[in-house]
């Protein structure tokens, strides 16, 4: 289960900055850390 975790964790980190705009990198991790224990709890 590490191992799917840290896949979807690369994967949504890439996507998400891939959606957003590189405007403050910052406030995109954060929104990151507080998406990906949602995705881990489906």
């Amino acid at each position: 289960m590490n191992h799917t975790a840290s896949a979807n964790r690369s994967i949504h980190m890439m996507g998400f900055m891939l959606l957003v705009p590189s405007k403050e990198p910052r406030s995109n991790a954060h929104d990151c850390v507080h998406i990906e224990p949602q995705n881990l709890k489906v």
